[in-house]
């Protein structure tokens, strides 16, 4: 069972960001990069699998520089 889970952050730059992705990972299969909508304040639609699962999310500043990667982690039961 699949279930779409908001995902939501912020992030900042010392110059200008050009945009935020992310990428879903569950169990071993990793998903595609995906673009977040906005940029300081973002939010992103994610599709989760039954079990653990990983979300990476990414910043790019407009210079090309990529941010760390930071992970959250996420047990969906599959319940409504």
């Amino acid at each position: 069972m699949k279930r779409k889970f908001t995902i939501t952050g912020t992030a900042s730059d010392e110059l200008s960001l050009a945009s935020v992705s992310y990428q879903v990972k569950s169990g071993r299969t990793l998903g595609p990069i995906r673009p977040a909508t906005g940029t300081t304040n973002w939010s992103a639609r994610a599709t989760l699998k039954k079990g653990k699962n990983k979300i990476l999310v990414f910043a790019k500043d407009t210079a090309g520089n990529q941010s760390l990667i930071k992970t959250l982690k996420v047990n969906s039961t599959g319940a409504r």
